[in-house]
């Protein structure tokens, strides 16, 4: 959800296929079916309890809030910046 723009709704479907189709060149990758239990169970309420998004649960769609794009803006974007820069070693 962090390409999500503020007040842009998305639907749970788009969201399933990219996080089952992210990354997983192997095809070891979760399902679609196990993407979905897990936004629907997992993430998409802690998600809304935080206020980082809101969940239209009957047309299946998400919201990004305000202070879901401020915290994606002030706190993941730097962070995902710093795992892109060449230079970045990560302490072990």
């Amino acid at each position: 959800m962090r390409e999500l723009p503020e007040g842009e709704t998305v639907s749970i479907s788009t969201h399933v296929e990219a996080i089952a189709a992210g990354g997983f060149s192997t095809g070891d990758g979760p399902t679609h079916e196990t993407v979905q239990l897990s936004l629907y169970h997992t993430h998409l309420p802690l998600l809304c309890d935080a206020g980082l998004v809101e969940f239209d649960e009957d047309q299946k769609v998400v919201t990004m809030t305000t202070l879901g794009k401020t915290v994606h803006s002030e706190i993941l974007q730097p962070s995902q910046e710093l795992l892109e820069n060449d230079d970045f070693e990560p302490v072990q």
